[in-house]
């Protein structure tokens, strides 16, 4: 957990205010981050569990992993592509409000 904190912390720290400008400008990239994240993963996740017929308990947990596509750890990851930080950022950001 403190590992978890100490990313988030250091990736924050690392987000310029232009970085975060440009983010909220570019909307098509949000639209899309947010369409893949929130739409395309969850149906393909349903769509899995139709295929598999999963036990309701499995259909679950496999469903809460799909809607929450790892917001802890997206933005180290991000940083270490060397991704838009920003973009991913504001995208939890306004997800989560």
């Amino acid at each position: 957990m403190v590992l978890l904190i100490e990313m988030m912390v250091a990736t924050g720290l690392g987000v310029t205010t232009t970085d975060l400008k440009s983010a909220i400008k570019n909307r098509g990239l949000l639209t899309r981050n947010l369409l893949a994240n929130y739409v395309v993963v969850p149906a393909v996740g349903i769509a899995l569990l139709y295929l598999f017929q999963a036990k309701p308990l499995v259909a679950v947990g496999f469903l809460l992993i799909a809607v929450c596509p790892g917001a802890p750890f997206a933005p180290p990851l991000v940083r270490m592509a060397k991704g838009n930080v920003a973009v991913q950022g504001h995208e939890i950001k306004g997800v989560s409000a």
